[in-house]
């Protein structure tokens, strides 16, 4: 059977793939340690990386805020003596003015050359009035400004509620999840313990890998799709998975391979069906267990194998049409066969593929030439498995 643990550079594919709903993740911790050096006389810097452009060994330096422009929050009368452009409105150019003395002054010395509304109109007015959205605005300055001293002098005027620098997110998701620093994976730190041939025949070695060659998971997890939504299932058709898991949420499976109702990873060499769905979709950042690269979608248990742990392609077949028309969007196959194809399996994959459902089956441990089946079908991605030092398994 193919080795789930190293599905995670194409799982990563999987929120493109399917419906995902916006994770909007919280960056309050960030922000509150950022401000402590606000006032710092010169920006301190950090490393970014676009996500758009993937892995890089290494990236620019950047401030921690923007140093083109600041924002302000307008006091409640501050924004009703003032001269100011609305939410949507063109924003005010160089010889912007607020109508308010002090503040035109200010702006004045401090070489402004434009004022805008930070925000776009709401829907809920009274809620916005009361949170002060609209009363906050951008001042837009000459590139590489002072902009921690300027909002300092602008903080101090009696117009303005704010005055702050406009910070620069980063993308730094990092679960909480015991065993998330384990998952060399989601994050390659050269963790994972190098495997002793001829002494104890386990991983009690020093830590082996190669730095960086991972599935870039904390980037991908600071995209709009988060970790994944709870009404995306996906089916893993293996041995099972474990019923009552507290690290997995589940919707209704089946045992195709005993005819019954209950999908629970019980057969031989059990463990490996809980292990895919683990991978796949262990709840993300719940301070137990692992972190899934997709922990916030659910996991559809789908037994194929008998209680002996033998697979025949008559229940594979049997729980693709299942998971297709009890709404599966994805389905994972950690098996396969060197043959080149399976009639009625083929069947079953075109069904489902005709029903929108993207499919993943492992191409094979053994590195071999031939891809084995069903990865080899044209219609399923074929997953393949590499090693921490970035080599082919």
């Amino acid at each position: 059977m193919k080795d789930i643990k190293d599905m995670n550079h194409k799982i990563l594919m999987l929120p493109s793939e399917v419906k995902m709903s916006k994770l909007f993740v919280t960056l309050i911790a960030l922000f509150l340690m950022m401000t402590g050096s606000v006032l710092a006389a010169e920006p301190e810097t950090r490393q970014l990386a676009p996500v758009q452009g993937g892995f890089v060994k290494s990236a620019p330096e950047v401030p921690l805020w923007a140093t083109d422009h600041l924002l302000v929050q307008f006091t409640v009368e501050g924004l009703q003596l003032a001269n100011l452009p609305q939410p949507g409105e063109k924003a005010m150019g160089a010889d912007a003015r607020t109508g308010l003395a002090s503040l035109d002054q200010l702006l004045n010395e401090m070489g402004a050359d434009g004022l805008r509304a930070a925000f776009p109109a709401v829907a809920n007015k009274s809620k916005a009035a009361a949170l002060g959205t609209d009363r906050w605005y951008i001042i837009d300055l000459a590139p590489g400004a002072d902009v921690p001293e300027l909002a300092k002098r602008l903080a101090s005027n009696l117009h303005l509620a704010d005055a702050i620098p406009d910070m620069v997110a980063f993308p730094a998701v990092i679960p909480n999840d015991d065993m998330h620093p384990a998952n060399w994976g989601h994050n390659n730190t050269a963790q994972l313990p190098g495997y002793d041939w001829g002494g104890s025949w386990d991983h009690t070695l020093e830590g082996v890998g190669t730095i960086g060659a991972d599935a870039n998971a904390h980037l991908a997890w600071d995209e709009n799709q988060g970790y994944g939504d709870n009404s995306v299932v996906i089916a893993i058709l293996d041995t099972g998975v474990d019923a009552g898991h507290p690290d997995l949420l589940q919707v209704t499976g089946y045992d195709f391979g005993d005819d019954d109702s209950n999908p629970t990873d019980n057969g031989a060499g059990g463990g490996h069906g809980t292990a895919c769905a683990g991978v796949a979709a262990g709840i993300t950042n719940n301070q137990i267990g692992v972190s899934g690269i997709a922990g916030n979608c659910s996991i559809m248990p789908v037994k194929v194998a008998n209680s002996s742990g033998h697979l025949l392609f008559s229940a594979i077949s049997a729980g693709i049409y299942f998971a297709a028309d009890n709404g599966a969007d994805v389905i994972s196959m950690s098996f396969g066969s060197y043959v080149p194809g399976d009639a009625p399996t083929d069947s079953a994959i075109t069904y489902a593929s005709n029903r929108g459902v993207t499919m993943l089956a492992a191409t094979g441990n053994n590195n071999f030439d031939q891809i084995s089946y069903p990865a080899y079908n044209a219609k399923v991605i074929g997953v393949g498995a590499a090693s921490p030092d970035g080599y082919r398994k």
